[in-house]
């Protein structure tokens, strides 16, 4: 007789509970993971489980040698070869006969795993061991994963996931074809297997082109490094020949491209915490703290769907109030529209006192447009070449071409026009779809001359514009918000977890409505006009430090009532769920679309306090926190490190041996090494990509030196002063010295960056 535990896990798939989906979503957006885990548990998958363990023992297929041959034989697939039928056959009588390689095959499988109550569905074998096994003859291990769900055909992570260690001569389709033959009748209608082996991997045209951008890329990074490295030298010797600091020569305009790529002009420019006049350096902080964020929001999040244990995920977030930090984390991308808002009006200004109101629109869109796409294109070619090819684990390459390379092969291009957070319509296939900020952050930047127009010749038109802007906008995220039943953040996680760990359903906590076609992700979070009100604030708080040239007066009693206030609104932002969260109740809807519609705004006007605050003097030891010269080159990193840190998340998430297992220690472990390597590799970004491409426009569109002879002052605006202007002049002299990369003062492009 046949035993279970011989006949790979194309039989141990067999025991398992359900999850339902045929919609794969990327793996950096839990709803999809909340999706799946909602749907099995309607399909009570804990009582599906035993139903089919106990139909496969009793099965009579385990009884017969001749039946098993005959069926493999007959339902392996419409192909007339039989390579992997006769390959499955030799493997399980090799391990009767005591096999090394057919044991160790059998042994790398996944098996019915303990764990079961706390939500254990992913069992994943001995990767590497199976695909040690050979018989150095016509039969090598491949681990494969067969799926069990109520629909036929199911993707990964979409059910109950097996490491299955086969023959490397079988495909996916054949697995399935048989697995379903040797099922029958024997489980519960509705439930499928569906198998999926990794395919060969060939190299393909966006792999070369790959290759050879990136390799032309470094070649001049080390012809530039280099030939710096000869200047310092010569400089050095004759300056050792004479006795004397010698003047240094003009470097001519091919030289100082070339010195674009420099490792060491650029490392230079990013360590340089020198705090030019006119800088606002309480952003750095700010911009730092805020990716920070984000990255531990990735770093919680990505787990959901991933660990053996969701039920200890959901009783820990349901008593630990301080976790709406990580489900609210999201205000941080509100603070990064706040900031770029806020650079684009104080610089915007200050250029225009310089051109008498003037602005070069067409200009400042392609300066922009160039400033941000390399960076963001290099990642995108790097996801869908190399990055798809260094991973390993039985998840990573499903992962790699459902949720990365398949959407930016289709939809690569919305990226460089900026319009993916419109397109393509079911905006789970964005390529790359964190970078929805950047789409959101051009549209805006595209729609600031308006204000700053406005702005500067009519003031208060340009006031009146920002508050029907936040108003209009806060009104339309509420009407969506009520139109699709859409909760905040908080209280939706709340709900879900719930209902994972059996206390939800009811009518006072109802089951979270979430599916593929996710409303809140579709139709308000990406949207522009739900975003905008943000980036309006902080265009209208760059407006008044420039007014005021950041020497508002204020009285020391209202600052400190101002600052009282302003840290119970934010708290309340973040942690203003709490209540229900911990006492096990669900607020209105109306309170819920109201939270929606106000909550970034108001966050925004936090900040705009903040900001105010501290360039006028006010911020005390917040601002001397904030100001820290420790924070200038990390958050000079921040741009790249945003765009590089999902592939971080994921890649530790998913390319590994084992699921993953949730404890709060494990999670600070993991959010202390994302931080550091995305920090790591957005140096390199930076160094290859970024800087190299901002020193290039720099030359290309090089700025003005000759400073006007008088004001201009219009509608209370009054220009910069000539001896201002000879210092920004001066700034921007020594930063093409240095190396600087950033165009203008460190601070002020940097935050206008992201």
């Amino acid at each position: 007789m046949i035993k279970l535990n011989v006949l790979f896990v194309l039989l141990h798939a067999t025991c398992s509970f359900v999850q339902i989906s045929e919609t794969s979503v990327p793996p950096y957006l839990m709803k999809g993971a909340i999706e799946n885990v909602v749907k099995a548990k309607k399909q009570e998958f804990y009582k599906s489980s035993e139903e089919v363990v106990r139909s496969v023992m009793n099965s009579d297929i385990f009884k017969d040698q001749d039946r098993l041959r005959y069926l493999l034989q007959r339902k392996e697939t419409y192909d007339e070869n039989s390579v992997c039928t006769d390959a499955i056959l030799t493997a399980v009588f090799d391990f009767y006969l005591g096999k090394q390689y057919a044991r160790q095959m059998s042994d790398s499988m996944g098996r019915r795993e303990s764990g079961l109550l706390k939500g254990n569905y992913l069992w994943t074998g001995t990767y590497f061991e199976c695909f040690d096994a050979t018989n150095d003859k016509d039969i090598t291990g491949q681990m494969c994963q067969a799926i069990i769900a109520s629909q036929p055909n199911a993707t990964v992570l979409a059910g109950l996931t097996i490491g299955i260690c086969v023959p490397d001569v079988c495909t996916g389709p054949q697995l399935t074809a048989i697995s379903q033959s040797l099922l029958g009748n024997s489980t519960p209608e509705g439930i499928y297997v569906t198998v999926i082996c990794p395919e060969s991997e060939n190299f393909d045209v966006v792999d070369i082109t790959a290759f050879v951008i990136f390799g032309i890329l470094g070649t001049l990074i080390i012809l530039a490094t280099t030939y710096e490295i000869i200047i310092i030298l010569k400089e050095k010797q004759a300056t050792y020949k004479n006795g004397k600091e010698q003047i240094k020569k003009d470097i001519p305009a091919y030289g100082k491209a070339i010195l674009s790529f420099s490792v060491i002009k650029n490392t230079k420019a990013l360590l340089d915490t020198e705090q030019k006049e006119g800088n606002l350096e309480c952003l750095h902080g700010l911009r730092f703290i805020s990716m920070s964020w984000i990255i531990l929001g990735h770093t919680v999040s990505f787990t959901l769907g991933l660990t053996d244990n969701i039920i200890d995920i959901s009783n820990y977030f349901l008593s630990h109030g301080s976790l709406q930090a990580i489900s609210n984390s999201t205000f941080s991308v509100d603070t990064f529209f706040f900031l770029s808002g806020l650079l684009v009006a104080y610089l915007g200004l200050r250029e225009m006192d310089k051109r008498n109101g003037k602005i070069n629109v067409p200009l400042m869109y392609l300066s922009r447009y160039l400033r941000l796409t390399p960076s963001m294109a290099a990642v995108m070619l790097f996801t869908v070449s190399v990055y798809s090819q260094i991973g390993f684990g039985l998840f990573y390459q499903p992962i790699m071409q459902d949720s990365f390379s398949k959407p930016c092969q289709k939809y690569w291009w919305t990226n460089l026009l900026y319009i993916d957070n419109m397109y393509p319509p079911d905006l789970n296939d964005m390529c790359i779809g964190w970078v929805w900020y950047l789409a959101n952050d051009m549209q805006f930047y595209i729609l600031s001359p308006i204000y700053l127009l406005l702005f500067y010749r009519y003031p208060k038109a340009g006031i009146g514009a920002v508050i029907f802007t936040v108003v209009g906008s806060a009104a339309i995220t509420g009407a969506l918000s009520n139109h699709f039943n859409i909760m905040s953040d908080a209280v939706t996680l709340a709900s879900f977890f719930r209902f994972v760990i059996g206390i939800g359903g009811s009518d006072d906590n109802p089951v979270p409505v979430m599916s593929s076609d996710d409303s809140f992700w579709n139709e308000t979070y990406v949207r522009p006009w739900c975003r905008i009100g943000v980036y309006v604030i902080g265009l209208a708080t760059g407006y008044v430090i420039h007014v005021t040239k950041r020497k508002i007066k204020m009285n020391e009693v209202f600052v400190t009532l101002m600052w009282g206030a302003v840290i119970a609104v934010e708290l309340s932002v973040i942690y203003g769920f709490c209540g229900p969260i911990l006492y096990n109740y669900t607020p209105s809807n109306n309170v819920m679309y109201f939270y929606n519609a106000v909550s970034r705004p108001v966050w925004a006007l936090g900040l705009s306090w903040v900001t105010i605050a501290c360039v006028s003097g006010y911020g005390g030891p917040i601002n001397s926190f904030l100001s820290w010269k420790f924070f200038v080159p990390l958050s000079r990193l921040s741009f790249c490190a945003y765009l590089i840190h999902p592939l971080i998340v994921s890649y530790i998430y998913i390319s590994r041996e084992y699921e993953m297992h949730f404890a709060i220690y494990l999670m600070v472990y993991y959010y202390l090494a994302v931080l550091l390597l995305s920090l790591g590799l957005a140096y390199l970004l930076s160094m290859t990509v970024e800087a190299p491409m901002a020193g290039i426009l720099k030359l290309i569109f090089p700025k003005s030196t000759k400073p006007r002879a008088k004001q201009h002052e219009m509608n209370g605006h009054v220009n910069s002063e000539f001896t201002d202007g000879k210092i920004t002049e001066k700034n921007s002299k020594i930063e093409i010295e240095n190396g600087n990369v950033l165009g203008k003062t460190d601070s002020e492009i940097d935050c206008d960056r992201l």
